[in-house]
């Protein structure tokens, strides 16, 4: 055996990392510390394993607060054009679709821009 023993952590049908084990200078690693590297590393792939799906979730869990939150503002700039252009709720997104290509933008941000100008004019013309 040698003074380095590498054992890769599995999960999710694939390596996810590696344990990596030093010895000292003149040492070295005998069977029995390969199996013990080797259980270590079952019982770090299941810790990781827990804390990546931990991870997927929060991310899916603030993806769906963005989509919702999204999804009103859209409504709202769809609205706005369909009352300015007198179209369809269709053709209103299409539009809205169309600003978000060309600028580069998210559709989201688009709909917020709308939104701001629609009230800024609505508040300087109360005024």
């Amino acid at each position: 055996m040698t003074g380095s023993l590498a054992v890769p952590l599995m999960a999710r049908g694939g390596a996810v990392g590696v344990l990596n084990l030093y010895a000292d200078a003149g040492a070295r690693f005998g069977e029995r510390d390969q199996q013990l590297a080797e259980t270590l590393a079952v019982h770090a792939a299941v810790a990781l394993t827990a804390a990546l799906r931990t991870y997927d979730q929060a991310s899916l869990t603030d993806n769906l607060r963005i989509a919702l939150s999204s999804r009103s503002v859209i409504d709202q700039a769809i609205g706005i054009v369909m009352g300015r252009e007198r179209c369809s709720a269709d053709q209103a997104f299409d539009v809205l679709r169309r600003v978000s290509q060309q600028r580069n933008t998210k559709l989201r941000h688009v709909a917020t821009e709308l939104i701001t100008a629609v009230s800024r004019a609505a508040e300087e013309g109360g005024r």
